[in-house]
C-alpha cells in the first residue's frame, strides 16, 4: 500500500494543491522521471522543476505546500498566507524560468 492509513488525512490535500500549482506554473509534471508513485514516495525530495519558479513569493509558498507532514499546515492556515491574502493583484511571471536549470 503506498499510503499507511494512520498518516493519510486532509494535509495530502495540501501537498496534492501545492504539485498542481507547480505543475501549472512550469507547464512539466513533478516527477516525471518516476514510473510510479512509490518511486517519488522513496525519493522524498523536492521536484526539480520546483528550481524554475522564477516568482520567489509563489516558489516559497508551493515549498510550504510540500514540506514533510509534521511541518505542513493546513488548508485553513494556508488561506491565512501573506501570499494569498495580497489585497492587489500581482502580476506573476509564470514563464520566467531559470535558464541554468535546463
Amino acid at each position: 500500500m503506498f499510503f499507511n492509513c494512520k498518516e493519510y488525512n486532509e494535509l495530502v490535500d495540501v501537498y496534492s494543491f501545492g504539485m498542481y500549482l507547480l505543475e501549472m506554473v512550469t507547464f512539466e509534471y513533478p516527477y516525471s522521471k518516476c514510473k510510479n508513485p512509490a518511486q517519488i514516495y522513496k525519493k522524498r525530495i523536492k521536484p526539480g522543476s520546483l528550481s524554475k519558479v522564477g516568482d520567489s513569493e509563489l516558489k516559497a509558498f508551493i515549498e510550504k505546500c510540500l514540506v514533510p507532514t509534521t511541518k505542513r499546515s493546513s488548508a485553513g492556515k494556508l488561506l491565512e498566507d501573506p501570499f494569498l491574502k495580497e489585497a492587489t493583484p500581482r502580476s506573476l511571471n509564470f514563464m520566467e524560468i531559470d535558464q541554468s536549470v535546463c
